[in-house]
């Protein structure tokens, strides 16, 4: 999996997660996973927040074919 995705305007990959045994998004500059980091960013209004979760969730869409 080489793809990456932009949420927020920064890039998140999938890394596989033993503890999940599924990908997760992680961020390539320590973001961390993508739905724990999108709704509490800091320096990033509500309504940013929100539609960074929205990113977030287009994104494992895609990654998966579901929610």
């Amino acid at each position: 999996m080489k793809k990456t995705y932009t949420i927020m305007g920064h890039t998140f990959k999938p890394v596989w997660a033993d503890d999940y045994k599924s990908c997760v998004l992680v961020g390539t500059d320590g973001e961390g996973e993508a739905a724990e980091w999108a709704p509490n960013a800091i320096g990033y209004s509500v309504e940013e927040r929100k539609q960074g979760m929205e990113q977030v969730s287009e994104a494992y869409k895609e990654l998966y074919g579901k929610d």
